[in-house]
């Protein structure tokens, strides 16, 4: 089925009203648009599934929505809903366009499964896949404009999704908050936010998010935060990491900005927070210069740990082969372990500019390759340590210019060679 109408909807529009659907069978296979929403086009108005299954299977769409679009609400408590190799042609230069020029006033097309315009995406059970699509523009799977993305329950999955500028599973102009529930992101890729992106903030209650084997060319393989909020807070649950690689931040990337304040990353109590095999790979353009952080990259902000943040068999070309803190700060009463991980600088952790605080809790460093480096930016300003590992301390305090690291209430210290500060 194709549509011709500059609105939409190449199967249904509704131009307002409510669609319901408490069971049976619904399905858009396809369906084209030369507008918005392939298969199913709301102009105001909501979509609620209560029970039965919602197909869009190989829908497109000229601008946004290649399975749905709508300016409104999109809720599901029970049922399934697919979206498989539906797509969305729109293109837009969202990350030069955006940056510092009041790009709320622009519609950015997107959504290759699903674009939400000026609404939310709500889950509270059953399982919502998107498998297979793909966006010119923004938000591979899904696209959440000026709206919120909500899980209270259910499962929800993004598979094989892809988009050319940023968001390959998912993309948010918003608010990101999953209370309960499964969210899984797995080969998903974009240049920016291979898995994820959210300009604003990411709140985790509890439940489960995963990345696995997500890739961006530049910031975020997995997770990529930025402006808005700049905001990760995670009160509970478990976030995990698994084979994500990107340029800066094979896993997250997160910064903040003097224009919209410091970024904000928590782990708080029963919380943990994994990176396993996620790497940092050189950059392939001149656009920027600072490459690293192979689980984490840190900008501008500052890290809160109060429950466990974990680095397993992770790597970065240059530095931070588990994390870069970038003018950010470390404080944690929590457990931080570095495991196996490995950079040419930093093999568990690299501080430019910053500081880090262990102010109680276990802080380890086990197999780690590579050399801590804290510098201010200025060549033979810096102090390097080389160490095998690290349990805790014994009121350790290292003091480089504008950048320090104090341990405190610890145990023992290994080194395998000794303190080098160069002159």
């Amino acid at each position: 089925m194709e549509s011709k109408d500059p609105f939409g909807g190449g199967g249904v529009w509704l131009q307002s009203g409510e669609m319901k659907q408490h069971g049976g069978i619904i399905s858009f296979a396809s369906c084209y648009t030369t507008g918005d929403g392939g298969g199913l086009g709301v102009m105001e108005g909501s979509v609620k599934q209560n029970g039965g299954l919602l197909q869009f299977h190989d829908c497109a769409a000229k601008r946004s929505g290649g399975g749905m679009y709508l300016h409104g609400r999109v809720s599901q408590f029970s049922g399934s809903v697919e979206f498989h190799t539906c797509k969305s042609m729109g293109k837009t230069s969202y990350s030069n366009a955006w940056r510092g020029h009041g790009i709320d006033n622009f519609t950015l097309p997107g959504g290759g499964g699903v674009q939400v315009e000026a609404g939310e995406f709500y889950q509270n059970g059953g399982n919502i896949s998107f498998a297979n699509c793909y966006a010119a523009g923004i938000g591979g799977g899904l696209s959440v404009h000026r709206g919120n993305f909500q899980q209270k329950g259910g499962f929800l999955q993004f598979h094989d999704c892809e988009a050319s500028s940023s968001g390959g599973g998912l993309h948010v102009r918003g608010k990101v908050f999953q209370f309960r529930g499964v969210l899984k992101l797995s080969r998903c890729k974009s240049n920016e936010g291979g898995g994820v992106l959210v300009d604003g903030e990411f709140h985790q209650q509890f439940g489960t998010i995963s990345f696995v084997s997500c890739t961006a060319c530049r910031f975020g393989g997995g997770l990529l935060v930025q402006e808005g909020g700049s905001i990760i807070q995670q009160k509970g649950g478990i976030l995990q990491f698994d084979e994500c690689h990107a340029s800066e931040g094979g896993g997250i990337h997160i910064t903040g900005s003097s224009f919209n304040g410091r970024a904000r990353l928590l782990v708080g109590l029963e919380s943990l927070m994994r990176f396993t095999k996620c790497k940092s790979f050189p950059a392939t353009t001149t656009d920027w210069t600072e490459e690293g952080g192979g689980g984490l990259f840190l900008e501008e902000g500052d890290l809160h740990v109060y429950g466990k943040l974990e680095f397993t068999d992770c790597a970065a070309e240059t530095r931070g082969g588990g994390m870069l803190l970038k003018r950010s700060n470390l404080t944690s009463h929590g457990t931080v372990k570095f495991e196996r991980c490995r950079a040419k600088d930093g093999g568990g952790v690299s501080l430019k500019s910053g500081q880090i605080v262990q102010a109680y809790g276990l802080m380890t460093f086990l197999d780690c390759k590579g050399r801590v480096v804290l510098d201010r930016f200025a060549v033979g300003d810096s102090l390097i340590l080389y160490f095998c590992c690290v349990v805790c301390c014994s009121s350790l305090v290292l003091v480089c210019s504008t950048s320090y690291v104090f341990v405190d209430i610890a145990r023992s210290i290994c080194w395998s060679r000794k303190v080098v500060a160069a002159a």
